[in-house]
């Protein structure tokens, strides 16, 4: 049994399986910290707006973000410690909307309808079939998981709200980065490993 690293980190839809096209909607306001939406996150929607999913989310889930929300303005250089969205002296709280409609606010999402499938990581105390604190196998309903070590979502199986469906195993080629560590999808016994979700119908 071993740990695995994440590979690719991030929530992915299937290619084989990418729904017709992204849809757009503006993120909140005012998003600091592990509330800023991310590349791969699930993402909530009320009264039209978007809110990066928290732990045990079980309803109103509009999709997975296609970019984060600090990716619509750059970067393009300058000082990192700049927030993004105010690189042109506007921000999302600005009054009347961006400086260009669907500009500066508007996150593209890939919308989670018709039993779209998707790749995910277990958390990292969940192994594949055996190992770990917990377990999971085709079938294996769970929840998401705001991982706090790596700030991605996760299929956690011991969640009260259990939106998910394991569908398959993912698989594929490692990854072998520069550094030398070898990013795997994981087999019998590893945690963390990747699988093929689905997400219940209610949920969304």
């Amino acid at each position: 049994m071993a740990t695995i690293a994440y590979a690719p980190p991030q929530v992915q839809i299937e290619a084989y399986n990418t729904p017709p096209g992204p849809r757009k909607a503006p993120a909140g306001t005012g998003h600091t910290g592990t509330a800023v939406i991310l590349p791969g996150d699930f993402v909530t929607i009320a009264a039209g707006v978007l809110t990066r999913a928290a732990t045990g989310t079980n309803a109103n889930v509009f999709g997975i973000a296609n970019m984060g929300e600090q990716q619509i303005w750059g970067p393009y250089g300058g000082n990192s410690a700049v927030n993004l969205q105010d690189i042109f002296g506007t921000t999302q709280a600005l009054a009347g909307g961006p400086l260009i409609p669907e500009d500066s606010i508007d996150v593209a999402v890939y919308p989670l309808v018709g039993n779209q499938i998707f790749e995910m990581s277990l958390s990292n105390v969940t192994g594949w079939q055996s190992g770990g604190t917990y377990q999971a196998n085709y079938g294996t309903t769970g929840g998401f998981l705001l991982d706090t070590t790596t700030n991605l979502f996760v299929f956690d199986p011991s969640q009260a709200n259990k939106p998910l469906t394991i569908f398959a195993k993912a698989i594929g080629p490692n990854i072998l980065l520069p550094s030398g560590v070898v990013l795997g999808k994981g087999t019998v016994g590893d945690l963390g490993a990747r699988v093929i979700c689905f997400m219940n119908s209610a949920a969304v």
